[in-house]
């Protein structure tokens, strides 16, 4: 299935542009180098469960300077091996969310590790909920064309307008576009909620947060999606992204540091495992 996807060609050129205006141009190498380290740790993300000839086809249409740097990575997963670190990350995040008004949706078993801290710590809020919503939840299969429809019009948007407010009206308005698509996430999302008894919390609240742990929204931006559809007011908010999104999306973002960010995920996906 995943050798028949189609590279998003705006992704490629997120990816380009992002190295030609904001790394380039870098004067202090040091800084230069470690926006490279993180572009190769966001496409090495991204790319993991993919084929290798999708790789190599990826790889093959980027900026050869970013290539250059591909194992680059490597040398600094060590460095994050803290779990004292990590938890203190989470904490801190935790704490910024809570002083939302607002009923905190998280999502995916990624977000688990996150969800339970901010449950244990303001748990007299009762503002927050967990959802299991996945790629495969949505499109039977994580890595399949369903979701990468949805990364293309992430991307489609990214590349066409110039701050997170346009950017927000033009995926709704592309996703509702796509009716197949559209109407099967709506089914699906709607069907969770209502199962898990969330749906009615909806009009308790005057917003709505969806929050993920991270990393270009492809499960939230079609959430909201669905929420506006229902007369929710909506946001969102990631741990990290790739940075090659990062200046459209900062402003809901709390860190760009995707080593951190992969070590949550890891650890968020092992404690839910342990809720099966």
């Amino acid at each position: 299935m995943a050798q028949s996807i189609t590279i998003p060609h705006n992704l490629v050129n997120a990816v380009n542009r992002y190295y030609r205006e904001h790394v380039a141009p870098l004067k202090d190498e040091k800084a230069r180098e470690w926006e490279l380290v993180l572009l190769n740790k966001g496409l090495d993300i991204f790319l993991k469960f993919l084929t290798q000839d999708f790789k190599d086809r990826f790889y093959a249409q980027l900026e050869k300077e970013i290539v250059a740097y591909k194992d680059s990575f490597k040398a600094f997963e060590k460095n994050y091996d803290d779990p004292e670190k990590m938890q203190s990350e989470v904490a801190a995040f935790s704490d910024r969310m809570a002083s939302q008004d607002s009923l905190k949706i998280f999502i995916g078993k990624d977000a688990y590790l996150l969800y339970k801290d901010y449950a244990s710590k303001y748990k007299h809020k009762q503002d927050y909920v967990f959802l299991p919503y996945s790629r495969k939840y949505l499109f039977d299969i994580s890595n399949g064309n369903g979701y990468f429809q949805i990364v293309n019009i992430i991307y489609d948007g990214a590349m066409k307008t110039d701050n997170i407010d346009d950017f927000i009206v033009y995926f709704k308005k592309k996703f509702r576009e796509d009716e197949q698509l559209y109407l099967n996430v709506k089914l699906r999302t709607l069907k969770m909620l209502l199962k898990r008894r969330i749906y009615r919390r909806l009009q308790e609240y005057k917003s709505i947060c969806i929050i993920d742990s991270g990393t270009q929204g492809g499960l939230i931006f079609p959430f909201m999606t669905v929420l506006d559809d229902e007369g929710c007011n909506d946001t969102f908010m990631l741990f990290s992204c790739f940075n090659w999104i990062y200046p459209l999306l900062k402003k809901f973002v709390f860190s760009k540091d995707l080593f951190m960010f992969h070590r949550i995920e890891h650890a968020g996906a092992k404690l839910y495992a342990k809720t099966k």
